[in-house]
């Protein structure tokens, strides 16, 4: 009878305990949750690419326009080849970045105009708290 006792008090304290931790977790998930990380943007954005977001930012349907972008990165006596070539790295870079600090694979991915094949958008990841964004680069 001790025998059954011992063993019915040793379960009990493993179901407890396994209910402990299921709780806290929870508890713990819907706490770390609600925070929102704030980061220091000069610390791993560059000046072209916090331009870009606060551009990104600050337009009505969150995008940027391949034109927009372009008198951004302008630098002197580039030929369109060339320029073009330096979009594509900087919104490579930028996305390579953007899923080192926020976890978000393709950040920031481009969208062709229904009318013309040439004009181009590049907007943000749904997957984006824009609330937290607007702390991080327009503040």
């Amino acid at each position: 009878m001790a025998d059954f006792g011992i063993i019915l008090l040793f379960i009990i304290g493993v179901i407890l305990g396994l209910l402990y931790q299921f709780f806290y977790k929870k508890i713990l998930k819907i706490k770390t949750d609600k925070l929102i990380p704030i980061i220091n943007a000069q610390q791993y954005f560059n000046e072209i690419e916090i331009s870009i977001f606060s551009k990104i930012l600050t337009s009505p349907d969150k995008s940027i326009s391949s034109h927009e972008l372009t008198l951004m990165i302008n630098q002197n006596n580039l030929s369109s080849v060339e320029l073009n070539r330096l979009k594509r790295l900087i919104l490579k870079d930028l996305n390579l970045k953007i899923k080192i600090v926020f976890g978000i694979p393709n950040g920031i991915w481009q969208v062709d105009s229904i009318e013309d094949k040439k004009l181009k958008k590049f907007m943000l990841s749904k997957k984006f708290n824009i609330s937290q964004l607007n702390k991080i680069f327009l503040s």
